[in-house]
């Protein structure tokens, strides 16, 4: 979910999921959500190149009801990126009761805590075993919902804006 655009590391994503494809029982769509942004081609270029236009779904222009809808359907949110500025679509996907993956770098550890899964950046072996595992595990899926749902309860609003005003004031 977000810009398409390098920082994403959607690529590799697409490496783990046609591994995912071939060598497991999951057959489930990928579906990128967001809009094109700078040097987006590579993105497209590489779902042509490991024949997985069948498979993947792109939608654009999804307002924040629609995005809701969405994170409630999907089995799990992955985000493999190599930098987010704060990874807003971790902690929405977690309130709406979606297990969330992601990558160990920028600020997405800390956004999900313990309660989603940390995973190296480029490594496409990695991201399809978990993703299969997710998947695959009811209870592993439960948990993860759970407390998902628990780590999204400590970023409110009320919170972020004391910080705020605290940081002005000195």
């Amino acid at each position: 979910v977000g810009t398409l655009e390098p920082r994403k590391n959607l690529p590799m994503l697409l490496r783990a999921y046609k591994k995912l494809l071939m060598e497991t029982a999951v057959s489930v769509p990928l579906v990128l959500v967001g809009g094109k942004g700078w040097i987006y081609d590579d993105i497209f270029a590489s779902i042509d190149a490991l024949d997985l236009r069948p498979h993947v779904r792109h939608l654009s222009g999804i307002f924040d009801d629609a995005l809701a809808h969405l994170y409630h359907a999907a089995s799990v949110l992955v985000t493999p990126s190599h930098y987010e500025g704060f990874g807003l679509p971790a902690l929405e996907a977690m309130h709406c009761d979606c297990p969330v993956i992601v990558s160990n770098r920028g600020s997405l550890p800390e956004i999900v805590g313990k309660n989603g899964l940390t995973l190296d950046a480029d490594d496409p072996d990695l991201w399809a075993q978990t993703i299969e595992r997710v998947l695959t595990d009811s209870e592993l899926q439960k948990g993860m919902v759970k407390n998902g749902r628990l780590q999204a309860q400590t970023f409110n609003w009320q919170k972020t804006a004391r910080a705020t005003l605290a940081l002005y004031n000195g």
